[in-house]
């Protein structure tokens, strides 16, 4: 599936997009994307992907070509469709992950599904922030470690959802009203 957002391009993982991901992301983060980009597939001589799940590679094309941005994908999981959104280090304070946030849960609502769910690291607040401007809230938040009664850590994992609502005649639209 191809989405173009207000500056940003969303399109299929190809293979031969391998190893500019892996350039952008380190060969690290790369192999801990492995279990939602499974980046074997990358590799593969064409992706099979299911039509409802797009995982889709984040560029910003300008007249010199397009430059990878990051990576996003709607994930099956035994509770519900979750999004997953990785942003290059280069690209992260410009407003690039709510705009993904945004596209993708568009593109879910056109696709069919009713709603959508995230789950961040309890310390990232990029990403935090990023999904609450998109118009997803907090439905659950992890244990909060504590030393007596005095909170030493922030949450572990915070678990988001967005209601891809129907507003009349059947058509969903994504939720992102207060």
């Amino acid at each position: 599936m191809f989405f173009r957002s207000r500056n940003l391009f969303l399109r299929p993982l190809w293979p031969e997009d391998a190893d500019g991901l892996q350039a952008l992301m380190g060969p690290a983060m790369f192999e801990r994307t492995n279990a939602w980009l499974n980046a074997s597939d990358l590799h593969a001589a064409s992706v099979a992907e299911h039509p409802r799940l797009p995982r889709c590679l984040v560029t910003l094309p300008d007249r010199s070509g397009e430059h990878i941005v990051g990576v996003a994908a709607l994930l099956a999981r035994a509770d519900g469709v979750y999004l997953e959104v990785w942003i290059g280090q280069d690209y992260r304070g410009r407003g690039f992950g709510r705009e993904v946030t945004r596209a993708m849960a568009e593109m879910a609502r056109a696709i069919g599904h009713s709603g959508l769910k995230a789950r961040v690291d309890g310390a990232c607040t990029a990403a935090q922030r990023a999904l609450a401007g998109a118009g997803f809230r907090v439905f659950a938040e992890g244990e909060r470690p504590h030393q007596g009664s005095v909170q030493i850590a922030p949450v572990d994992v915070c678990l988001y959802e967005m209601a891809l609502i129907s507003h009349g005649k059947g058509v969903y639209q994504p939720s992102f009203a207060a």
